[in-house]
Protein backbone atom coordinates (compact mmCIF):
# COMPACT_ATOMS: atom_id res chain seq x y z
CA UNK A 1 0.00 0.00 0.00
CA UNK A 2 1.53 3.13 -0.94
CA UNK A 3 0.82 6.89 0.24
CA UNK A 4 0.87 9.72 -2.36
CA UNK A 5 1.66 13.21 -0.86
CA UNK A 6 -1.14 15.09 -1.49
CA UNK A 7 0.24 18.90 -3.51
CA UNK A 8 -2.10 21.71 -3.86
CA UNK A 9 -1.95 24.65 -6.28
CA UNK A 10 0.58 26.84 -5.79
CA UNK A 11 -2.63 29.55 -6.11
CA UNK A 12 -4.24 28.15 -2.68
CA UNK A 13 -1.56 28.63 -0.89
CA UNK A 14 -1.11 32.26 -1.62
CA UNK A 15 -5.20 32.79 -1.77
CA UNK A 16 -4.79 30.87 2.17
CA UNK A 17 -1.95 33.74 2.57
CA UNK A 18 -3.29 36.46 1.39
CA UNK A 19 -7.01 35.74 3.40
CA UNK A 20 -4.94 35.62 6.91
CA UNK A 21 -3.23 38.47 6.39
CA UNK A 22 -6.87 40.73 5.65
CA UNK A 23 -8.33 38.72 8.84
CA UNK A 24 -5.12 39.78 10.82
CA UNK A 25 -4.73 43.13 9.65
CA UNK A 26 -8.54 43.19 9.93
CA UNK A 27 -8.31 42.39 13.56
CA UNK A 28 -5.88 44.78 14.63
CA UNK A 29 -7.34 47.65 12.31
CA UNK A 30 -11.06 47.06 14.71
CA UNK A 31 -8.63 46.75 17.77
CA UNK A 32 -6.65 49.93 16.90
CA UNK A 33 -10.11 51.83 16.16
CA UNK A 34 -11.65 50.63 19.05
CA UNK A 35 -8.55 51.36 21.51
CA UNK A 36 -8.54 55.31 19.87
CA UNK A 37 -12.00 55.51 20.27
CA UNK A 38 -12.48 54.75 23.57
CA UNK A 39 -9.61 57.02 24.86
CA UNK A 40 -10.88 59.74 22.84
CA UNK A 41 -14.43 58.97 24.62
CA UNK A 42 -12.48 59.09 27.87
CA UNK A 43 -11.24 62.18 27.11
CA UNK A 44 -14.32 63.97 25.72
CA UNK A 45 -15.85 63.03 29.33
CA UNK A 46 -12.88 64.09 31.49
CA UNK A 47 -13.55 67.05 29.01
CA UNK A 48 -17.35 67.14 29.73
CA UNK A 49 -16.86 66.41 33.68
CA UNK A 50 -14.62 69.58 33.98
CA UNK A 51 -16.93 72.02 32.00
CA UNK A 52 -19.79 70.89 34.10
CA UNK A 53 -17.97 70.93 37.29
CA UNK A 54 -16.77 74.75 36.63
CA UNK A 55 -20.66 75.67 35.03
CA UNK A 56 -21.55 74.23 38.59
CA UNK A 57 -19.54 76.21 40.58
CA UNK A 58 -19.52 79.34 38.59
CA UNK A 59 -23.55 78.63 39.44
CA UNK A 60 -23.08 78.60 43.32
CA UNK A 61 -20.65 81.29 43.26
CA UNK A 62 -22.64 83.54 41.46
CA UNK A 63 -26.04 82.58 43.87
CA UNK A 64 -23.26 83.26 47.14
CA UNK A 65 -22.31 86.46 45.81
CA UNK A 66 -26.08 87.61 44.80
CA UNK A 67 -26.95 86.79 48.76
CA UNK A 68 -24.29 89.02 49.88
CA UNK A 69 -25.12 91.61 48.07
CA UNK A 70 -28.93 91.29 49.32
CA UNK A 71 -27.30 91.26 52.54
CA UNK A 72 -25.14 94.08 52.56
CA UNK A 73 -27.86 96.31 50.72
CA UNK A 74 -30.08 95.25 53.55
CA UNK A 75 -28.02 95.86 56.15
CA UNK A 76 -27.93 99.43 54.74
CA UNK A 77 -31.25 100.22 54.22
CA UNK A 78 -32.56 103.34 56.18
CA UNK A 79 -35.19 102.34 59.02
CA UNK A 80 -33.97 98.16 58.89
CA UNK A 81 -33.03 98.98 62.64
CA UNK A 82 -36.63 99.98 63.35
CA UNK A 83 -37.67 97.88 66.38
CA UNK A 84 -40.83 95.86 65.47
CA UNK A 85 -43.62 96.33 67.61
CA UNK A 86 -46.78 94.77 67.78
CA UNK A 87 -48.04 92.67 64.07
CA UNK A 88 -44.67 93.79 63.04
CA UNK A 89 -46.50 94.30 59.70
CA UNK A 90 -45.74 98.36 59.68
CA UNK A 91 -41.44 97.66 59.79
CA UNK A 92 -39.85 99.58 57.19
CA UNK A 93 -38.23 96.31 55.85
CA UNK A 94 -40.74 93.88 55.19
CA UNK A 95 -40.82 94.89 51.24
CA UNK A 96 -37.30 94.42 50.72
CA UNK A 97 -37.67 90.88 52.86
CA UNK A 98 -40.69 89.93 51.19
CA UNK A 99 -39.28 90.59 47.46
CA UNK A 100 -36.21 88.42 48.65
CA UNK A 101 -37.74 85.59 49.09
CA UNK A 102 -40.40 85.95 46.43
CA UNK A 103 -37.44 86.25 43.83
CA UNK A 104 -34.64 83.53 45.34
CA UNK A 105 -36.07 80.73 45.32
CA UNK A 106 -33.20 79.13 47.59
CA UNK A 107 -34.03 81.57 50.33
CA UNK A 108 -36.15 79.79 53.26
CA UNK A 109 -36.47 83.10 55.75
CA UNK A 110 -35.01 86.66 56.00
CA UNK A 111 -34.87 88.24 59.28
CA UNK A 112 -33.47 91.07 61.75
CA UNK A 113 -32.25 90.14 65.11
CA UNK A 114 -31.76 93.34 67.50
CA UNK A 115 -29.86 94.55 70.50
CA UNK A 116 -32.87 94.60 72.75
CA UNK A 117 -33.39 90.81 72.00
CA UNK A 118 -36.39 91.66 69.42
CA UNK A 119 -36.82 90.02 65.87
CA UNK A 120 -38.69 89.64 62.81
CA UNK A 121 -38.52 87.02 60.33
CA UNK A 122 -40.66 85.91 57.35
CA UNK A 123 -40.13 82.54 56.29
CA UNK A 124 -41.46 81.23 53.10
CA UNK A 125 -42.85 77.85 53.33
CA UNK A 126 -43.77 78.13 49.60
CA UNK A 127 -45.35 74.83 48.45
CA UNK A 128 -43.38 72.54 51.49
CA UNK A 129 -46.46 71.25 53.44
CA UNK A 130 -43.74 69.60 55.68
CA UNK A 131 -42.97 73.20 56.79
CA UNK A 132 -46.66 74.40 57.07
CA UNK A 133 -46.81 71.40 59.66
CA UNK A 134 -43.55 72.22 61.71
CA UNK A 135 -45.42 75.77 61.98
CA UNK A 136 -48.60 74.81 62.72
CA UNK A 137 -49.91 76.94 59.80
CA UNK A 138 -53.02 76.14 58.27
CA UNK A 139 -53.50 75.44 54.16
CA UNK A 140 -52.58 78.42 51.87
CA UNK A 141 -49.57 79.71 54.17
CA UNK A 142 -46.64 80.84 51.68
CA UNK A 143 -45.60 82.83 54.76
CA UNK A 144 -44.78 82.87 58.06
CA UNK A 145 -44.28 86.36 59.73
CA UNK A 146 -43.02 85.62 63.01
CA UNK A 147 -42.10 89.04 65.46
CA UNK A 148 -40.10 88.76 68.99
CA UNK A 149 -41.49 92.37 70.72
CA UNK A 150 -41.73 93.90 74.14
CA UNK A 151 -44.57 95.27 75.84
CA UNK A 152 -44.35 98.50 77.59
CA UNK A 153 -43.44 96.54 80.46
CA UNK A 154 -40.56 94.71 79.00
CA UNK A 155 -41.92 91.68 78.79
CA UNK A 156 -40.62 89.59 75.38
CA UNK A 157 -43.86 88.61 73.37
CA UNK A 158 -43.93 86.12 70.28
CA UNK A 159 -46.54 86.05 67.33
CA UNK A 160 -46.48 84.05 64.72
CA UNK A 161 -48.88 85.14 61.61
CA UNK A 162 -49.63 83.00 58.66
CA UNK A 163 -50.15 85.20 55.37
CA UNK A 164 -51.16 83.91 51.77
CA UNK A 165 -49.45 84.71 48.42
CA UNK A 166 -50.75 88.58 48.76
CA UNK A 167 -49.34 89.01 52.41
CA UNK A 168 -52.92 88.69 53.36
CA UNK A 169 -53.80 87.35 57.19
CA UNK A 170 -55.04 83.84 57.49
CA UNK A 171 -54.38 83.10 60.90
CA UNK A 172 -52.11 83.38 63.99
CA UNK A 173 -51.00 82.73 67.67
CA UNK A 174 -49.25 84.54 70.18
CA UNK A 175 -46.30 83.35 72.79
CA UNK A 176 -45.39 85.12 76.09
CA UNK A 177 -41.70 85.01 76.99
CA UNK A 178 -40.62 83.10 74.14
CA UNK A 179 -36.77 80.88 74.30
CA UNK A 180 -35.86 82.07 71.11
CA UNK A 181 -32.95 84.95 71.92
CA UNK A 182 -31.46 86.12 68.57
CA UNK A 183 -28.23 87.62 70.31
CA UNK A 184 -27.59 84.64 71.37
CA UNK A 185 -27.32 82.88 68.05
CA UNK A 186 -23.64 82.36 66.67
CA UNK A 187 -24.80 84.22 63.50
CA UNK A 188 -25.31 87.62 65.47
CA UNK A 189 -22.27 87.20 67.86
CA UNK A 190 -20.32 86.61 64.89
CA UNK A 191 -21.56 89.39 63.02
CA UNK A 192 -20.93 91.98 65.74
CA UNK A 193 -17.03 91.34 65.17
CA UNK A 194 -16.92 90.82 61.25
CA UNK A 195 -16.66 94.10 59.01
CA UNK A 196 -17.91 92.74 56.32
CA UNK A 197 -21.03 90.23 54.99
CA UNK A 198 -19.87 87.00 55.53
CA UNK A 199 -21.26 82.94 55.19
CA UNK A 200 -21.65 80.72 58.27
CA UNK A 201 -20.48 77.24 57.73
CA UNK A 202 -23.54 74.43 57.30
CA UNK A 203 -25.43 73.92 60.61
CA UNK A 204 -28.79 72.56 61.50
CA UNK A 205 -31.36 75.46 61.74
CA UNK A 206 -33.40 75.18 65.31
CA UNK A 207 -36.87 75.61 63.61
CA UNK A 208 -36.55 73.24 60.74
CA UNK A 209 -33.70 70.90 61.97
CA UNK A 210 -32.36 70.70 58.14
CA UNK A 211 -28.72 71.70 57.39
CA UNK A 212 -28.47 75.46 55.96
CA UNK A 213 -26.30 78.13 56.08
CA UNK A 214 -26.59 82.24 56.91
CA UNK A 215 -25.45 85.00 55.25
CA UNK A 216 -25.75 88.48 57.66
CA UNK A 217 -24.03 91.85 58.30
CA UNK A 218 -24.69 93.82 61.10
CA UNK A 219 -27.21 96.92 60.46
CA UNK A 220 -25.30 100.01 59.36
CA UNK A 221 -24.67 102.25 62.60
CA UNK A 222 -25.16 99.14 64.70
CA UNK A 223 -28.10 97.76 66.92
CA UNK A 224 -28.60 94.64 64.92
CA UNK A 225 -27.93 92.07 62.13
CA UNK A 226 -29.62 91.34 59.07
CA UNK A 227 -29.02 87.58 57.92
CA UNK A 228 -30.57 85.41 55.19
CA UNK A 229 -31.12 81.70 56.01
CA UNK A 230 -30.61 79.19 53.04
CA UNK A 231 -31.11 75.15 53.47
CA UNK A 232 -28.72 73.39 51.68
CA UNK A 233 -31.27 71.64 49.80
CA UNK A 234 -33.48 74.25 48.49
CA UNK A 235 -30.17 75.68 47.17
CA UNK A 236 -29.17 72.67 45.55
CA UNK A 237 -32.59 72.48 43.74
CA UNK A 238 -32.69 76.03 42.67
CA UNK A 239 -29.39 75.66 41.01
Amino acid sequence: MSFKSKRYPFYVGITTLVVAVVVVLTGLFQWISYRESTVAAMHTADRLFVEINEKTLGQYERSLESLAVLAGSAARMPGMGTLPGGDGMAHPGLDLMFTALAFYKSVFSTYVGFDDGSFIQIVAVRDRPQFRSLYGAPAGTVYVLRTIFRDGQGARHQRWQFLNLERGFIGGRDNLDPDYDPRKRPWYVRALQEKSVFFTAPYVFSATKLPGITCAKQLQGGGGVFGVDVTLEQFAVSL
